[in-house]
């Protein structure tokens, strides 16, 4: 008998304890996320003007967001469920090995403190959340460029570029060394890969606990400036199309028919260039319904090449070289793979640095700062 009655009081306690550590997780990530949104307010503030700028529009226009949306949602999916599945992984791990008399529910609760680890999820959902619907309103808006404003840059860069190299255009001056098969998949590799990049960063400095506020702010308002800024605003202005597209929007059709032919040589199985290539100028042509946009100047490949780089002089020996090498391999194919001039770049590196110091005011990081933090994020997991 008295051993049914302790049986029953325990019983009783445990449902006590339940509630009580479920509220405290939801005190924790209510915690979490009015103190995300707090430390990086600014960039918060300006990403909530953007979208609702843009949502504003497509209801003036009688558009959606929904096709750009679906188009985001798609490209972020496998790098968040790596992410979250190692958080999972960890967080398991880390409860079983703490587990005491007290229970899971409490052993989860003192990780998530310790870690930080629900700053740090509240931080990734509002990371995925951000980075699609920013990423979906520009895409909304750079298929409106050529509706604001046609094509009618293309000459006017072409002749730049043959001004810089003495009368030969770009892809000419490149062409004798990177003709063999491995060079051009292998650029052509490196710049299919940049939108994983974009995503893979955009992710890693939100659920990295080891990057400074600061820094993740900095990276992230100066992102969200330069695509607005560069992406948009410069290449509405400066509407061109880019030379694989030359003769389309020239009539030209022989200045860059070398690089037509030399591009066509190739297995479209193995060269993803020319297979979007041709899918983007069939959407533009009407000719195929999709949600795709072109624009050369400026190139927002480089801009946001250049703008890992930047983000790496604050991190490691390491992060530094690769991000350079990468910057390096976008700038190269850019141009091989036809879809940039010269010039796009090189008004992309000149264009970014200010964007990015000027974020750095804003959001009030420094590279001194960030150096504190240095040994830590190179052996952050």
């Amino acid at each position: 008998m008295h051993s049914n009655l302790h049986g029953e009081a325990g019983a009783a306690a445990s449902l006590d304890t339940a509630p009580s550590q479920a509220g405290r997780l939801a005190v924790l990530l209510g915690n979490a996320l009015l103190g995300e949104l707090r430390s990086s307010r600014l960039f918060y503030g300006a990403f909530a003007v953007w979208l609702s700028v843009t949502l504003a529009a497509t209801f003036v226009i009688g558009d959606t967001l929904l096709p750009s949306i679906s188009v985001y949602a798609k490209r972020i999916n496998l790098v968040v469920a790596l992410v979250v599945l190692a958080a999972v992984a960890a967080a398991v791990l880390a409860t079983m090995r703490a587990r005491s008399q007290a229970g899971l529910l409490q052993a989860f609760a003192d990780h998530l403190v310790q870690t930080d680890l629900a700053g740090r999820t509240i931080r990734l959902l509002l990371a995925v959340g951000t980075f699609v619907l920013f990423m979906a309103c520009f895409l909304y808006w750079k298929m409106k460029i050529t509706w604001l404003v046609p094509f009618s840059w293309d000459e006017t860069f072409a002749r730049m570029d043959a001004w810089l190299l003495g009368g030969r255009q770009a892809w000419d001056v490149m062409a004798p060394l990177l003709s063999g098969e491995r060079a051009t998949t292998t650029l052509d590799a490196a710049y299919s890969s940049w939108g994983i990049a974009c995503v893979a960063c955009w992710i890693l400095v939100a659920w990295m606990r080891t990057i400074p506020a600061e820094l993740r702010n900095h990276y992230w308002l100066a992102t969200l400036m330069t695509w607005i800024i560069c992406g948009l605003g410069m290449a509405t202005w400066l509407s061109s199309a880019g030379p694989v597209y030359y003769h389309h929007v020239t009539g030209d059709h022989e200045l860059y028919q070398s690089l037509r032919t030399f591009l066509a040589s190739h297995d479209t199985s193995t060269l993803m260039a020319a297979t979007l290539q041709d899918i983007l100028w069939d959407i533009h042509a009407g000719k195929i319904e999709g949600t795709g946009g072109i624009s050369a100047m400026p190139s927002m490949h480089n801009a946001q090449s250049l703008i890992f780089v930047l983000l790496a002089m604050h991190l490691s020996r390491g992060v530094q070289i690769g991000a350079a090498v990468f910057a390096l391999a976008i700038f190269v194919g850019s141009v091989h793979l036809g879809w940039h001039y010269m010039v796009d770049g090189l008004v992309s590196f000149a264009l970014v640095p200010p964007i990015w110091w000027l974020a750095g005011k804003l959001t009030g990081s420094s590279r001194a700062h960030s150096r504190a933090f240095q040994a830590g994020l190179v052996n952050d997991g």
